[in-house]
């Protein structure tokens, strides 16, 4: 149960050109059990002399810091040897970048950001380590001294020729140090994360074993050797049969090959079916199936057929028909119109509950609409509404509407409302009551693409 590698990224920075030996042991016994031991090589640069333990005791990989893409200058804070513990070898073993690097951010639960912008041998001392265990999964035979020994080889020499007190052996180069061990170069040109060998097309990130084929389009996008050229012109779950029946096509499936194409079909619960041949009918010209007994297949409906053969696979949305209507909540609104037949409170045309979450009338939306003012002033002759609302659109003058109700069941409507964005709200106030009605207004409607709300008004 032992790590490959542990990164240290702290170290004793008051004791700068000193050496502590008080962790020489610790480092031996994880050596000896193959374990890398990564330090940061410590922030108390630029001067020479600067080493710090413990990353300047023996068996610790010694980690600086270089600045930015393409400088890549040592950082000013970068500790600098040589190592006080162990004479004539190069402080610190190797460089990498560790300054304005991104990283996730400490929280602690206040105001925290998703990442922040840091510099230091901390965060050098990280890519190392994490370049060691990517090279100890390549080659697990490989021991600890192997592996520091390859990046050192294979790092990009900085700085004075060879090794130095600066940049040691110089920065890492992962794919460099990968190849010394005796992997097999690869490249990835076009970026898809598939190298040549496998990648049948390098110059193009959309092709690449296991990528999306584009049906007809005359290109290979998986690498496979063939296009997918598969089409189903029919793909129905007939319900009332228990019938599921499949029309396909191919260019490249030969019909003398009972084995050329096949498919099987993907129900709700995740399972599938077994697989079944698809026949080819030369008088209609097509490959074509069909399967009964479906509700013994599985407990739950069928919801797509996956039809395949050596060019690759096509999976189509089955069509259902032969449904019968039922209404399963009793709400009068049958399932095939209602959005929501287990719940009797919800059904097209049903009223709508302001600001619950549900939408209950089947709109596509929960009833925001609140009226906050609605007020009638007789001795001035003026209705004044304001409202609010979560979905209408703020830039678009008719998205709420106003109707007022008057008691001798006339009614005034689609009056617009405008949006007032220094007071963030809906509001109108409409003058002229007396002339519109022989009876007093009574209520106030405001409507929108969510629904409408109604509230009785006040007299001022």
């Amino acid at each position: 149960d032992a790590p490959d590698v542990v990164n240290n990224s702290w170290g004793y920075s008051a004791q700068v050109n000193a050496c502590n030996p008080i962790f020489q042991e610790t480092f031996d016994l994880l050596r000896a059990a193959n374990v890398a031991v990564v330090f940061a090589a410590g922030n108390t640069g630029p001067g020479a002399a600067t080493s710090i333990s413990p990353a300047n005791t023996a068996g610790a990989f010694s980690v600086g810091s270089v600045d930015d893409v393409p400088s890549l200058n040592v950082s000013s804070f970068s500790a600098r040897g040589p190592g006080t513990c162990t004479p004539g070898i190069a402080f610190p073993a190797v460089v990498a970048p560790g300054r304005n690097i991104k990283t996730a951010d400490l929280t602690f639960g206040f105001n925290p950001n998703a990442t922040i912008i840091v510099s230091g041998t901390s965060f050098a001392a990280p890519q190392v380590a994490g370049a060691i265990a990517l090279l100890a999964s390549a080659f697990p035979e490989k021991t600890v001294d192997e592996l520091e020994a390859a990046l050192r080889s294979s790092a990009r020499d900085l700085g004075p020729a060879g090794a130095d007190n600066d940049y040691g052996a110089g920065m890492i180069d992962v794919r460099a140090a990968y190849v010394a061990l005796g992997g097999v170069a690869i490249t990835d040109s076009d970026g898809d994360g598939v190298g040549v060998p496998d990648d049948c097309n390098d110059n193009d990130a959309s092709i690449h074993p296991g990528a999306n084929e584009v049906v007809g389009d005359g290109i290979d996008q998986d690498c496979n050797g063939f296009d997918l050229t598969i089409s189903m012109s029919r793909a129905r779950f007939m319900f009332d049969q228990d019938k599921v029946v499949v029309f396909a096509s191919s260019s490249l499936a030969d019909p003398a090959d009972f084995n050329a194409l096949k498919l099987h079909l993907n129900f709700l619960d995740g399972s599938t079916s077994p697989d079944w041949q698809i026949r080819y009918n030369a008088n209609t010209g097509r490959w074509q199936r069909s399967i009964t007994g479906i509700s013994t297949l599985s407990s739950s409906e069928p919801v797509s057929v996956t039809v395949w053969g050596a060019e690759g696979s096509l999976t189509s949305m089955l069509e259902v028909t032969g449904v019968p209507a039922v209404d399963n909540d009793g709400d009068g609104v049958t399932s095939d119109f209602d959005c929501n037949d287990s719940d009797p409170t919800i059904y097209p045309g049903a009223p709508e509950i302001a600001r619950d979450g549900v939408d209950q009338d089947c709109n596509g939306m929960d009833l925001t609409i609140l009226i906050d003012r609605a007020w009638f002033y007789p001795d001035k002759d003026r209705v004044l509404v304001y409202a609010w609302s979560d979905v209408a659109d703020q830039n678009k003058k008719t998205a709420l509407r106003l109707r007022i109700d008057f008691a001798d069941g006339s009614f005034v409507d689609n009056l617009a409302i405008q949006y007032n964005a220094s007071n963030n709200r809906w509001q109108r106030a409409i003058t002229g009551i007396a002339a519109m009605s022989t009876s007093a207004p009574v209520s106030v409607t405001v409507r929108g693409a969510e629904g409408a709300e109604t509230q009785r008004l006040t007299t001022k």
